[in-house]
């Protein structure tokens, strides 16, 4: 059918889906002013529950019970939202950067805080980022002067700097993580 430029179309654009199953109707009107209701049918496709450790299983990242590793510089957080939402729409993802902000569309750094709620409750998981021990996201001279620093003894550590000093992940930050 082809509709001439005059014909008005009203119900179209963004349509809010806030049920499992609803209906919404596009009307089209001719420049005669004959109507023509068109109805369509929303099914939302039912979920089986998710434990927080399914969902990490098909996050596409590496993860043990603390930390999210094995993220490349530059990783979107978008990334690991998009993957379990694709598995999963009921599981939540919240990802919040060190001053509590959320972020939905930025890059990962280390010491982000990943928040995972699945059927079975929440978990949080801490960003890795091998070489990015100022957490901000880069791998750049700062780091490898905290790392001389830490290596000949005029800084201490906590775990997460640590963690992610440990370049070559032998379980000790020393001379050949600064190398």
């Amino acid at each position: 059918t082809k509709m001439l430029n005059s014909a008005t179309v009203s119900g179209t654009g963004n349509i809010a889906i806030t049920s499992d199953n609803q209906t919404n109707q596009i009307i089209v009107t001719s420049a005669s002013g004959k109507k023509r209701i068109y109805t369509i049918k929303f099914i939302r496709e039912s979920m089986e529950a998710t434990t927080v450790a399914d969902a990490m299983n098909h996050s596409g990242f590496k993860y043990n019970n603390n930390y999210l590793f094995g993220i490349d510089i530059g990783t979107n957080v978008s990334q690991l939202i998009a993957n379990i939402s694709s598995y999963n729409h009921s599981v939540s993802i919240v990802i919040k950067d060190k001053n509590g902000n959320t972020k939905t569309n930025d890059s990962f750094r280390t010491g982000d805080q990943i928040i995972i709620t699945g059927s079975d409750g929440s978990k949080t998981y801490t960003a890795l980022i091998y070489g990015d021990i100022d957490g901000d996201g880069t791998i750049s001279k700062k780091d490898l002067l905290a790392v001389q620093s830490r290596v000949f003894g005029y800084t201490q550590f906590d775990n997460l700097k640590s963690l992610s000093s440990d370049i070559n992940k032998d379980g000790v930050v020393d001379k050949k993580d600064l190398l």
